[in-house]
C-alpha cells in the first residue's frame, strides 16, 4: 500500500516481516537507526520492483502491517549508531533491500503458479468433459486399479491385512502424487506452457468425470 494515501482505503493485511541480527552492542540510538534504515531499504526495493497500490495505483510503500526486529548480542563491538553511512547502517541497508528483492520475486512466481494451477484445474474439467475417457488411451486410473489389485492380492490377507491396507494406500497414494509432481515439474523445467499443459492432461484422467471404455 502507498502509506500517504491510507486514509483512501480500507484494512487489508499484508505482511513484510524484516528480521535483523546484529552480533555487537547497539546504543539505544543504533536501534532505532537500524530500524530507520531498515525501512529506507525496503521501499526502496517496492520502488525497485515497481510495486504498486492495488487501489490507488501509486508506488507502495509497504504492507498495512509490517514489522520489524532488530536483535542484537549486547556483546563486542560497541555500535552507537546504525544510519545508512555507518558500517552497521550499509550491512543493513544492502541486506533488507537484497532480501526484500527476493522476496517480491518469490511472491510473485508463487501468485504465476497459482494461477496457473487454477486455470490447469479449470481446463482439465473441460477437458474431461468434452473427451472423457477413450477406451484405447492409456489411463492412470487404470494403472492405479492394476497396482491395488496386485498389491491387494500380495499384502491384503492374514493377520496383518487390515494394517497392510494402510500401508497400500499410502504406498499408492505415494506413487500418484510423486509421479505426478515429477511430470508437472519435469514439464514446466522444459517451458511453463508444456508443464500446464501436462498437468491439464492429469487432471482430466485423474477426475474421471465419466467412466472410462
Amino acid at each position: 500500500m502507498d502509506v500517504s494515501k491510507a486514509l483512501e482505503r480500507e484494512v487489508r493485511v499484508g505482511t513484510i516481516n524484516t528480521w535483523i541480527m546484529v552480533n555487537g552492542n547497539l546504543s539505544d540510538e543504533a536501534f532505532i537507526q537500524a530500524m530507520i534504515t531498515a525501512t529506507e531499504a525496503k521501499t526502496k526495493a517496492l520502488h525497485e520492483e515497481q510495486v504498486t497500490d492495488p487501489l490507488t495505483g501509486s508506488l507502495a510503500t509497504g504492507t498495512s502491517t509490517d514489522s520489524i526486529l532488530v536483535a542484537a548480542t549486547q556483546q563486542g563491538a560497541h555500535l552507537p549508531y546504525a544510519g545508512p553511512i555507518t558500517e552497521l547502517g550499509k550491512l543493513i541497508g544492502s541486506g533488507v533491500y537484497e532480501c526484500t528483492v527476493k522476496a517480491i520475486e518469490l511472491y510473485r512466481e508463487r501468485k504465476k503458479s497459482m494461477v496457473s494451477h487454477i486455470l490447469a484445474i479449470g481446463c482439465g474439467l473441460l477437458l474431461d468433459r468434452i473427451i472423457g475417457d477413450p477406451p484405447n488411451w492409456p489411463h492412470p486410473v487404470r494403472w492405479l486399479g492394476t497396482l491395488i489389485a496386485k498389491l491387494t492380492k500380495k499384502w491384503n490377507h492374514g493377520p496383518y491385512a487390515f494394517r497392510n491396507g494402510f500401508g497400500l494406500v499410502a504406498i499408492v497414494a505415494a506413487i500418484a502424487f510423486a509421479g505426478s509432481y515429477l511430470l508437472v515439474a519435469g514439464a514446466a523445467a522444459i517451458h511453463w506452457s508444456f508443464g500446464f499443459l501436462v498437468e491439464t492432461v492429469l487432471i482430466a484422467a485423474g477426475l474421471a468425470q465419466k467412466k472410462p471404455g
